[in-house]
């Protein structure tokens, strides 16, 4: 059994030994199967990080009591830095089947990033 598997199956029984379930080790003797499903999507995702310029045409000037001054160059937007970085999206689901029927009794699912 694979650490996901044994991660979800720990998960699931403390979930649902809240609710008064509890795991039975005979298939024969249960009310409910627990099915579940994990999908790892891999794609990219586009990201946009903007630059500037620090030296552009205006300036501003502070001068102080003592006399002296100082000159700040404001910075300008120059554009856009464009790449994509690689992201996995997992998904899991989750289903209570009848044991005597195999109809769904409850189903779920839910996504990370």
């Amino acid at each position: 059994m694979a650490y996901a598997d044994i991660s979800v199956r720990n998960a699931a029984n403390k979930a649902l030994a809240n609710k008064g379930w509890r795991e039975v080790k005979n298939e024969a003797n249960a009310d409910a199967l627990l099915s579940y499903d994990v999908l790892v999507h891999r794609t990219t995702e586009q990201r946009s990080d903007p630059y500037t310029r620090s030296h552009s045409a205006g300036r501003i000037i502070i001068l102080t009591g003592d006399g002296g001054f100082s000159i700040y160059y404001p910075t300008q937007l120059a554009g856009y830095d464009n790449y994509e970085v690689p992201v996995k999206e997992g998904v899991i689901t989750i289903s209570i089947l009848d044991a005597n029927t195999d109809k769904p009794v409850w189903q779920a699912w839910t996504t990370k990033n």
